[in-house]
């Protein structure tokens, strides 16, 4: 005699309710169901599942496969997904805990990276870097970039040491190799915190970073965000700078989510007020200077949103 019952396993909030069958001798073991892959106890012929024969099974199945006629039902409210009952979608199984698919492997970047730690996270070219890129790069590999640019510059340094000392010659020659030599030391230092940042999530800006992307910012502020992207003109500004805004006030403003500029700098908010960022993937800047939000979350939502510019 045959047992038809449901795997009763949770995932996160959801059961998933696979139907199986097992033979009665069976019950009290534990099987393996085929959708979720997770352990699953046969239960007893008087539980709530009843047993069945194997001709009443194949009706049973055959009566479940046609569609039931559908009834009027009022329309119900659209519930808002979570990372735990999110559904995949490739394939529109369960996403796990850890925002991957059971069935196809597929991995919610957006919300996967809330929880993994800097260590484990692959860093990719992010913010201004990335820009810059873009830029330069015209669609050639950032490496192959690179590489070009030492080789250029090994060059050009090797032509200018004759040329200060021999062409030029004195002091002008010397305050002209003088000035290219602090130059080179300024495009090693950036090359080397780039190549950092491409490798340690811990990685923050060095001493003779700082002045320059704060002078970006003030730049920034002075034509109220206008004119240094063409994408950042005539777009939504939220401009909250020094006022005693908490996590809970900044979810509930309307202005937030249309928001393409947004200034926290020396607000009360936390690591909190960065998850409903993950999905705004049309925000281009965010301050958050003077504020309680740690570099872990802010490297968790670059890494997640690459195109924004995080002034932290």
């Amino acid at each position: 005699m045959l047992i038809e019952f449901r795997c009763s396993t949770s995932i996160g909030s959801v059961v998933c309710g696979q139907r199986m069958t097992a033979d009665s001798a069976d019950a009290g073991l534990m099987v393996t169901c085929p959708r979720c892959h997770r352990d699953c106890e046969v239960p007893k012929s008087n539980s709530v599942s009843k047993p069945v024969q194997p001709a009443a099974a194949d009706e049973q199945r055959s009566a479940a496969s046609r569609p039931a006629p559908a009834a009027p039902t009022a329309p119900k409210k659209r519930r808002k997904t979570s990372a735990r009952n999110k559904r995949c979608p490739k394939c529109g199984d369960f996403l796990d805990d850890q925002a991957k698919c059971m069935g196809c492997g597929y991995v919610d970047l957006a919300v996967a990276s809330r929880d993994v730690s800097l260590d484990e996270m692959e860093m990719q070219p992010a913010g201004m870097m990335l820009w810059i890129s873009k830029i330069f790069s015209q669609g050639v590999p950032v490496k192959t970039f690179v590489w070009f640019s030492h080789v250029a510059l090994s060059g050009f340094a090797f032509l200018m040491f004759p040329f200060c000392l021999i062409v030029v010659g004195g002091l002008l020659g010397g305050f002209l190799l003088l000035m290219f030599f602090l130059m080179c030391l300024v495009y090693f230092g950036f090359a080397f915190k780039g190549h950092q940042f491409l490798r340690d999530g811990n990685a923050q800006l060095a001493w003779f970073q700082k002045p320059f992307w704060e002078g970006i910012l003030m730049w920034c502020r002075f034509r109220n965000w206008q004119g240094f992207d063409n994408k950042t003109r005539d777009r939504p500004i939220l401009n909250l700078r020094n006022q005693p805004i908490t996590d809970e006030v900044l979810a509930k403003s309307r202005a937030l989510k249309d928001a393409r500029i947004v200034d926290l700098e020396g607000t009360k908010v936390t690591d909190e007020c960065l998850l409903p960022m993950y999905r705004m993937k049309r925000m281009q800047c965010l301050v958050l200077k003077d504020t309680a939000v740690t570099h872990l979350g802010v490297t968790r939502l670059q890494q997640s949103v690459p195109h924004l510019w995080i002034w932290y």
